[in-house]
């Protein structure tokens, strides 16, 4: 099940429901095999503030960053998502891609952090962008580590987003 919660209006007038984000979670569930199909997660969509507060609480970081993760480390309910309106509108704008799409990939990318991947090192961040962007495939949304036919160095996967 995937609960999600909108304390930030803005977020439907780029068309970002809990549908999409239901379904990337299905295009998940789908890729992964590994009987993880029943296991809970909450995304909350919410704003640059909410977030900022958040990255201070739990990772110690004054800046609003694109998406968190707070895995819980249980097998039923594997942990919350959190995004941050402005943050992602603004990287979509300077990334090319709508804001559905990038929705899409960060939420993607918060419950792989869920799942226990990270990209702490190279091996880590190619195994964590090969999943993303076969689930992002199967969603007919292009690879977003190639830009103009070459690998895109600006990763999502900066010191700027986070888990705890």
């Amino acid at each position: 099940m995937v609960e999600v919660v909108t304390d930030t209006p803005a977020w439907q007038s780029h068309g970002i429901t809990d549908e999409l984000v239901r379904h990337a979670m299905s295009a998940l569930w789908a890729q992964l095999s590994d009987g993880i199909t029943r296991s809970e997660v909450t995304v909350l969509l919410s704003d640059d503030a909410r977030i900022r507060d958040l990255n201070i609480q739990f990772r110690q970081k004054d800046m609003a960053t694109n998406v968190l993760s707070f895995p819980s480390g249980d097998d039923e309910y594997i942990g919350d998502i959190a995004l941050a309106f402005e943050t992602v509108v603004r990287e979509a704008s300077e990334l090319g891609v709508t804001v559905h799409n990038h929705v899409t990939h960060l939420v993607i990318h918060g419950a792989l952090h869920l799942l226990g991947h990270d990209h702490e090192n190279e091996e880590e961040a190619q195994d964590m962008e090969r999943i993303e962007v076969l689930v992002l495939k199967d969603l007919g949304i292009k690879n977003p580590y190639i830009e103009n036919g070459s690998e895109n160095t600006e990763r999502l996967t900066t010191a700027e987003h986070g888990q705890p």
